[in-house]
């Protein structure tokens, strides 16, 4: 509707200026914003009436070129867009040159620039503001060349999982401008820290449930190839979980080395809690399958003969809401 309203007005302001004479003064060259090339960008447009002058110096030309390219515009095609719009030709008054360069303007972000944010970014995070944290590039992105609008682009930084200050760090960095995006570039950052990671206090061996006597904790350097590895820092990560290979002493413990235990096994015999709101009924039952705590499993009950779905509350427990 906005732009049926404008060309509305624009042919109202042509029809009144088709009577009137308009000198148009060409301009050699010019650099214009991303979008469309108005008349008034690259003539000087004069007319007895200011409104039908300012209705068609809005007229467009065409689009602007791509960074980098000119477009040239002369006075026929500048002619033939008036003529299309309703003006004749023939009224028109000349001056200045005969045609004009136009090139749009452009915004350069060098790659030294891009990884700058992005390191301003990560190190203004509270888990790398740290004397012993080291962030490198690991490769430095090419320059960027973009067409500008009304507003210069500007360069807007965002991460995900950059949880901890160590490893291989992927951080996207979008060049925006006029509430659009242009571009959204990806930089991985290498970065190294000295952090208190889970080891083992003695030998632990597989299957074993691990406690606070098998654990310690040891200052260790972890840069990019520990990302993968899954290193825990914390004593409650480990303690209460079973050791799925034998873990030496000294060395660490890793998320994938140690899971929790089965509250039940299947087969084994569990201590089915039926509950209401005002009873509780305690029965009898073999689990049907291994689970954790909070799985839903079937346990048969053994008074009955029936197999029940249940919740598991704790190891060798279920219940069955009533």
């Amino acid at each position: 509707m906005r732009h049926l309203l404008t060309c509305l007005g624009l042919l109202t302001a042509v029809c009144a200026a088709s009577a009137a004479e308009i000198e148009l003064d060409v301009k050699s060259a010019v650099m214009v914003p991303r979008g469309d090339i108005r008349l008034a960008a690259i003539t000087a447009v004069n007319c007895k009436d200011a409104g039908v002058a300012e209705c068609l110096g809005a007229l467009s030309l065409g689009a602007a070129p791509l960074p980098g390219n000119a477009r040239v515009v002369g006075r026929d095609q500048i002619a033939s867009a008036l003529e299309r719009a309703g003006h004749d030709p023939a009224r028109l008054r000349w001056r200045g040159a005969s045609a004009c360069s136009v090139v749009v303007k452009t915004a350069r972000f060098s790659g030294e620039e891009i990884v700058r944010a992005g390191r301003e970014y990560l190190t203004a995070l509270p888990q790398f503001q740290r004397e012993d944290v080291r962030i490198e590039c690991e490769q430095t992105p090419r320059d960027y060349v973009f067409a500008a609008g009304e507003k210069p682009p500007a360069l807007d930084v965002s991460a995900a999982g950059v949880d901890r200050p160590w490893g291989r760090l992927r951080v996207f960095i979008k060049v925006a401008a006029d509430d659009r995006v242009l571009a959204t570039i990806p930089v991985t950052f290498l970065a190294t820290s000295r952090q208190k990671i889970l080891v083992a206090a003695r030998p632990i061996v597989r299957g074993e449930l691990v406690d606070a006597g098998c654990v310690t904790t040891r200052e260790m350097l972890l840069g990019p190839q520990s990302d993968a590895e899954g290193w825990l820092t914390r004593e409650e990560d480990a303690v209460g979980k079973k050791a799925l290979r034998p873990i030496a002493a000294g060395m660490p413990v890793t998320a994938t080395a140690v899971v929790l235990p089965f509250a039940i096994r299947r087969g084994e015999d569990v201590s089915v809690a039926l509950r209401s709101n005002h009873m509780e009924v305690l029965a009898k039952g073999v689990a049907q399958r291994d689970a954790f705590v909070g799985d839903v499993v079937p346990v048969k009950v053994l008074t009955t003969g029936k197999e029940l779905m249940c919740k598991v509350t704790a190891a060798g427990a279920v219940e069955l809401p009533l």
